[in-house]
């Protein structure tokens, strides 16, 4: 991997939190030039204070990237006058605070959100990122629009996988990178990297079709590990249960590794589907506490209960059933999803709250268990 984008600002209006460690993450791996993006949240209004809200939690984070691209596509007000007015507040935030910027959108997103011929962006030097699913890393392809005549980066291939991990596939001349973890609109969760494989995974790909919103980590056992944040956009500020103060985002971490179990299950139920169904069938207590046993005999699963006390000889049995082993980590307060044995008494994870990928035996203080 080159080069990787993630996500920096949530469409809803709130820096990403997930950001800063991803970054760290990227860096670590080697990843040279890392960047992020802003799905800006429009019904929000103020552009200029979603640009500096994001830029000011990285820094406050202590760290930085590279590029900071605008994400232009999916459901904006029908003015485009306006939607122009909010590009150029955008534009010239990221210039006032002197990062450099570009833009991600295609001809057809462009044209129905700000007009072909709205050149402001480029007008100012900002580059074009585009995505056309053609399978040809090439800008053969490109069509010409909103000032811009030649491209920086094409997205060729959306929601696939790769060592285990969801990527899209990108081009830039002088090499094919896929490093652009959770691009923008994909279908596919926001802002981490998903859990790596055991080292002796064979690498075949049986994820072809994936539920939406999904990753799937496949490990040497041949369970297909489903992956959900959370956080994602699309259900983060649903309300967890009935409450009127917590969240999917905020409290879901548990109910959320269940929806990731169930949909390893092949139910394909993601949280906010799951967080519905719930609430319909007596799936919570007091409003908002998860009664674990309530989806057994609705998807043919078995909760086993609680533990306090797992040795890891008998969690690695459990996982070569594919059993779920939901973790209760960092001193009782976060709930992941065991996923694979990474040795050294270390678990592989998909967490739904953190881009941790793995947690130490000794981290995790009990053990919720279904068969």
């Amino acid at each position: 991997v080159e080069f990787a984008m993630m996500r920096v600002y949530h469409s809803y209006g709130a820096p990403d939190e997930n950001a800063p460690s991803t970054i760290r993450n990227a860096r670590a791996a080697g990843i040279n030039h890392v960047d992020g993006y802003i799905y800006p949240c429009v019904k929000c209004g103020n552009p200029a204070g979603q640009v500096k809200d994001a830029l000011n939690a990285l820094e406050s984070a202590g760290v930085k990237i590279d590029r900071l691209w605008y994400d232009i596509e999916g459901s904006w007000p029908s003015d485009k006058s306006a939607n122009q007015a909010f590009m150029k507040e955008l534009v010239d935030a990221g210039i006032a605070q002197g990062i450099a910027a570009g833009v991600y959108s295609n001809w057809n997103s462009w044209s129905e959100i700000m007009g072909e011929s709205y050149d402001y962006p480029s007008s100012k030097g900002l580059p074009i990122w585009y995505p056309h699913y053609d399978g040809s890393p090439s800008f053969s392809d490109f069509q010409n629009f909103g000032g811009w005549g030649s491209p920086m980066i094409k997205q060729y291939l959306g929601d696939k996988s790769s060592c285990g991990a969801g990527v899209d596939y990108n081009y830039m001349p002088g090499g094919v990178f896929n490093g652009s973890v959770q691009p923008p609109l994909s279908s596919l969760p926001s802002g981490v990297l998903p859990s790596p494989p055991p080292a002796n995974w064979s690498g075949n790909d049986t994820t072809a079709s994936l539920p939406a919103g999904a990753i799937f980590n496949i490990t040497s056992n041949g369970c297909s590990w489903a992956a959900y944040k959370q956080c994602d956009s699309r259900w983060a500020n649903e309300p967890l249960g009935t409450s009127t103060s917590n969240t999917i985002c905020r409290a879901g971490c548990a109910m959320s590794s269940v929806a990731m179990y169930l949909t390893t299950r092949g139910h394909s139920m993601n949280p906010s589907e799951l967080n519905k169904w719930l609430n319909a069938h007596g799936g919570y207590a007091q409003s908002d506490l998860l009664v674990w046993s309530a989806v057994d005999s609705a998807f043919g699963v078995s909760y086993q209960g609680q533990q306090t006390s797992v040795d890891v000889e008998t969690l690695q049995k459990g996982l070569s059933a594919c059993h779920g082993i939901i973790a209760n980590v960092h001193n009782g307060a976060h709930w992941v999803l065991l996923t694979g044995y990474a040795g050294n008494d270390e678990f592989y994870v998909n967490d739904p709250g953190f881009s941790t990928t793995k947690y130490a035996h000794s981290e995790m203080v009990r053990f919720a268990v279904y068969h």
